[in-house]
């Protein structure tokens, strides 16, 4: 009688022991993912460079809000003005950049015809 209590005893228990463990494992896969995406996105190249990195004078950036389509074989003083982002974008030529104000930072899409976007890649520049 007492093998048969036990045993009555721990059918019942298993499927909420079970439960538990699921309820367990579905949280760490969670948490794994969470990590893998964030892991992922960090290598999605969102490195900031210092500003000095970028070697243009700080007068000839462009103003919040607008862009700048930078020629980096001509001197400062040769440089189109800047412009709305949009348009920056859609007449920047292969081997030049888009330099965007975007607060504390810049964002320099550098082109190139030969992918499919036209962006060869993406850098940020932090402000001094």
């Amino acid at each position: 009688m007492k093998t048969l209590k036990s045993i009555l005893l721990t059918t019942a228990l298993i499927p909420a022991l079970l439960t538990n463990v699921s309820a367990e494992n579905k949280n760490k896969n969670k948490q794994d993912k969470k990590q893998h995406n964030q892991s992922a996105s960090n290598k999605g190249s969102k490195k900031v460079y210092s500003y000095n990195e970028l070697h243009i004078p700080p007068g000839h950036l462009p103003p919040p809000g607008a862009c700048r389509v930078w020629y980096p074989n001509k001197p400062p003083g040769h440089q189109p003005a800047p412009i709305d982002c949009p348009t920056a974008g859609a007449v920047a030529p292969p081997g030049t950049w888009v330099i965007t104000h975007q607060g504390d930072r810049y964002r320099v899409n550098r082109y190139d015809l030969s992918t499919s976007n036209g962006v060869e890649n993406i850098r940020y520049y932090w402000l001094r």
